[in-house]
């Protein structure tokens, strides 16, 4: 319980300091209580997005749906700093940030006031996200590219499973919510979009992972950095041994580098990193995970 106060006291720091003005501080920290609440008591999520003004890298407006997974991504990010990179792990200046499993766009717009100059791509399968996505970060411009569709290690379509939860949908060939979806691969994007490097990988894609990056694929030695989630019994230690033989160090969660999630960088870098940056960057940061009640 203490725990959860806590957080919830987190919380509502952030939406004090990103709040555009007092009456949308006041409504981000009502509507991420109302969220909380409706957890409490297994309300249905909502699906009519509301408009929330903050201050990040300018006036942003946000699109978020209330009583739904939107708040819980919103707090995981801006809370618990959840894709906080330590400065030895990314790229001086990052040019080309690739987001596979973007939601409504809020790992983008992190990354995106971090390192202004970056161009983003990001994968989303679900149209109602992929809305929301586009409004959130319309301020990108052409510096922004979305694909609709499941990232996926092959090309056609294939059916698709939409969770409640406004995230967490998945490829997968039963169960009564499925539909068809295209399928973005990598080496889609790469050559469409003549991409050379990518500086960062963020991957987020509720079991996909496992059938993209098991194969070994020739692109992964355009990357630079890879942050993800695994998920469905895809283990560190097979990830770790899929990337080794493109030059990739696995960094574990609260490694001595401060990451929240799992990271993977090339082995150089870490060797070349300052001695002392990464132990900075951890004193000065204190990770929380958002809860769901």
């Amino acid at each position: 319980m203490t725990n959860r106060v806590h957080q919830y006291l987190m919380e509502i720091q952030t939406c004090f300091r990103l709040g555009s003005g007092w009456s949308d501080r006041l409504a981000l920290a009502l509507a991420g209580l109302e969220f909380h609440l409706s957890n409490f008591l297994r309300l249905p999520f909502k699906s009519t997005a509301t408009i929330c003004r903050i201050r990040l890298g300018g006036i942003r407006d946000i699109w978020l749906r209330r009583r739904s997974g939107d708040f819980f991504v919103f707090h995981e990010i801006f809370t618990s700093q959840y894709y906080h990179l330590a400065d030895s792990l990314v790229p001086p200046a990052p040019a080309v940030i690739v987001d596979l499993g973007a939601n409504v766009g809020l790992a983008t717009l992190f990354l995106a006031d971090r390192f202004p100059g970056a161009r983003h791509f990001c994968v989303e399968p679900n149209p109602g996200n992929c809305a929301l996505l586009r409004a959130n970060l319309s301020f990108l411009r052409d510096r922004l590219t979305t694909l609709e569709g499941a990232a996926s290690g092959r090309r056609g379509d294939a059916r698709f499973f939409d969770s409640d939860w406004t995230g967490g949908g998945h490829l997968g060939e039963k169960g009564p919510s499925t539909r068809s979806v295209r399928c973005v691969t990598m080496d889609e994007i790469i050559s469409t979009y003549r991409i050379k490097a990518i500086d960062i990988l963020k991957v987020n894609i509720e079991g996909a992972e496992k059938e993209i990056f098991s194969a070994k694929p020739d692109w992964l030695t355009r990357v630079r950095c890879i942050v993800i989630e695994l998920h469905n019994g895809y283990s560190l230690e097979e990830f770790r041994a899929d990337v080794a033989s493109s030059g990739f160090d696995v960094l574990e969660p609260c490694s001595e580098f401060a990451n929240a999630v799992i990271v993977a960088v090339r082995t150089a870098s870490l060797a070349h990193s300052p001695s002392n940056s990464h132990r900075a960057d951890r004193d000065a940061k204190s990770h929380v995970r958002v809860v769901g009640v």
